[in-house]
């Protein structure tokens, strides 16, 4: 709304707030249960470099996918076989150089 006697060229339009979701990568695992063998997929809303680390309940990393650059907005497929691993819960962890991250949990059931 613009008061009366105000001139609209003098208002101020502010930008909209950055969506957090928006800058954030995100991260899943199919099929999940796994039975020993999974697709885990990513996108980054930039280019940069990222880890994937898996890790047991106990917080031990148990693997490491992927530790590479990766492109913006792509897609990014990573094969994770996971036979020696025993059934249970684990956590894939996404990192970027930024100091963005994201988990998600999957479960091993053979």
């Amino acid at each position: 709304k613009v008061d009366e006697g105000s001139d609209p060229k003098d208002e101020v339009i502010s930008e909209p707030e950055a969506n957090p979701r928006l800058d954030a990568p995100r991260l899943s695992s199919h099929p999940n249960p796994s039975p020993g063998q999974s697709e885990v997929h990513f996108t980054l809303p930039r280019s940069e470099q990222v880890t994937l680390q898996v890790y047991d309940l106990k917080g031990e990393r148990v693997a490491t996918l992927y530790d590479a650059s990766a492109s913006a907005n792509a897609e990014t497929k990573v094969d994770w076989q996971a036979d020696d691993l025993p059934n249970g819960l684990y956590f894939i962890r996404l990192t970027t150089d930024s100091g963005k991250s994201v988990t998600t949990r999957v479960m091993l059931q053979r």
